[in-house]
């Protein structure tokens, strides 16, 4: 008997146009960012690179859409639309 490598699939197939729809797509270069506080004063170009920095650190939603998948696996069931959404969220 010969064992075939194990492969991981995802058991649902993610939603069309998932990223597209559900999150900001803006990526700033280092080198836009350079460009763009060329023109500032140190003191605002300071301002703008601490924004840039410290920009993860607002969102405090850690785990908000675990906790939106499991109220929804419980009211929906898991092959609803809704739940495979914030599956993937």
């Amino acid at each position: 008997m010969i064992v075939e490598w194990f492969q991981t699939k995802p058991l649902t197939l993610m939603p069309p146009n998932l990223i597209r729809d559900n999150f900001e797509r803006h990526v700033e270069s280092v080198t836009d960012f350079a460009h763009r506080v060329t023109g500032l004063s140190p003191q605002d170009a300071q301002v703008a690179f601490q924004e840039v920095l410290l920009l993860g650190l607002t969102n405090a939603r850690i785990g908000l859409y675990s906790k939106f998948h499991d109220y929804a696996v419980w009211k929906l069931g898991y092959d609803d639309p809704r739940t495979v959404r914030l599956a993937y969220m």
